[in-house]
């Protein structure tokens, strides 16, 4: 009997020293625990081949000591297909009952994601769902781990469509040449294309018939809109020279556009380069 009354006053006590030991715990850390938010997301960098997606990651330490921020983790996905991911070890420490704003920066290389996820395609715009864990070493609690997540969008560019329609030459003689070159630019995205501007340089053969230059103005550019542009050009009889002239007596020639084009969208601010050529009628006035 003596021994059933001892297990019954232990099955008693061991509850109540757990609870002692919890309100010890609680005594020492305190009614909070770390906290963590995502404060800003933007994108920024973004040409053809890349982008960088910054995310802004507030992090709350409630103790009266500095709290390690061990690890960062994240992924994206779209339509329940992952498409990026990246870890962070060893970042920061946030100071005593404080708070820190700690960056993760996040590589979005277009060339990965289409070939991972081959339903995506240049010029459209994806929606992601991004996965973050926040992972900080707590006092006694040890590491903690925090998820947050956060939904967006981010476009994989498409360089413009340019097609060069024809060319007019104006006057051809002793002098040099002077002409025009008439060209329709594209919008090859899902989304506008705002305060266009581009350098571009026109070429036939390895002669160039307009050296780079700035074409602003271009204006605004919906999407699969396109705009028609005319380039005109002024050659010297030494800058022509007897190889372009024959070329320019054809009835044909194959002309390149190469430059780059830079123009906003409610991403951001994108640059693209593009490389065009192909085979252009010519008149002579």
């Amino acid at each position: 009997m003596l021994r059933g009354i001892t297990l019954r006053i232990l099955a008693l006590l061991i509850p109540m020293a757990a609870l002692s030991s919890c309100s010890t715990l609680d005594s020492l850390l305190g009614e909070e625990r770390p906290r963590a938010s995502i404060e800003s997301v933007a994108l920024s960098g973004i040409t053809l081949d890349a982008a960088q997606l910054a995310v802004g990651l507030r992090i709350e330490n409630p103790y009266s000591v500095a709290l390690p921020v061990a690890a960062l983790e994240a992924s994206l996905s779209s339509s329940e297909q992952r498409i990026v991911s990246t870890r962070h070890d060893g970042m920061v420490s946030v100071p005593p009952r404080g708070s820190a704003v700690v960056p993760l920066e996040i590589e979005l290389s277009f060339i990965k994601i289409l070939k991972t996820a081959t339903s995506l395609r240049p010029g459209s715009t994806v929606p992601y769902r991004a996965d973050v864990t926040v992972s900080v070493d707590a006092p006694v609690l040890g590491r903690v781990a925090i998820p947050l997540s956060h939904d967006g969008e981010f476009p994989i560019p498409a360089p413009p469509g340019i097609h060069l329609r024809d060319m007019v030459l104006d006057k051809v003689g002793l002098q040099g040449v002077v002409g025009r070159i008439s060209l329709d630019l594209a919008n090859a995205n899902d989304f506008p294309m705002d305060d266009a501007a581009m350098d571009m340089e026109l070429r036939i053969g390895d002669r160039s018939l307009s050296r780079l230059r700035r074409l602003g103005d271009i204006g605004s550019l919906a999407p699969g809109q396109s705009k028609s542009l005319d380039l005109g050009f002024s050659l010297s009889a030494t800058e022509v020279g007897l190889g372009l002239i024959d070329l320019l007596a054809g009835r044909s020639a194959k002309v390149r556009a190469m430059g780059n084009m830079g123009f906003d969208t409610s991403f951001g601010p994108i640059s693209t380069e593009f490389d065009s050529a192909n085979d252009v009628p010519i008149r002579q006035r």
